[in-house]
């Protein structure tokens, strides 16, 4: 079951993990963090990590070893490859049926 995470302990486990950006991250942190109360969920870290490799590449700082940042990298690129198949317009955004066609797929 997934849990909370809170700013402070992301923060801490990063920093032993030579994050690079200590500033940058506390902004990101911010724009994900939906309800404003210092934690994450599951699909706020998704949105974390996903806004981090889409700016700088760098996943590396959330795991140590290079087959974890490939399997979560490999999942975003699949990911928009399904969105951007389903985004006829181009505009990166999708209509309720549009969702509905990329789901069921």
């Amino acid at each position: 079951k997934a849990g909370m995470i809170t700013f402070p302990s992301l923060q801490s486990y990063l920093t032993k993990s030579f994050f690079p950006d200590r500033e940058k991250f506390g902004e990101v942190f911010k724009i994900v963090d939906e309800k404003e109360s210092g934690t994450l969920g599951f699909s706020e870290f998704c949105a974390l990590l996903y806004l981090w490799r889409a700016d700088n590449g760098l996943l590396v700082c959330f795991w140590p070893h290079k087959q974890n940042v490939d399997v979560v990298t490999d999942g975003f690129v699949k990911l928009e490859e399904a969105w951007l198949k389903y985004d006829a317009e181009k505009t990166r955004k999708l209509g309720y049926e549009d969702v509905k066609k990329l789901v069921s797929t």
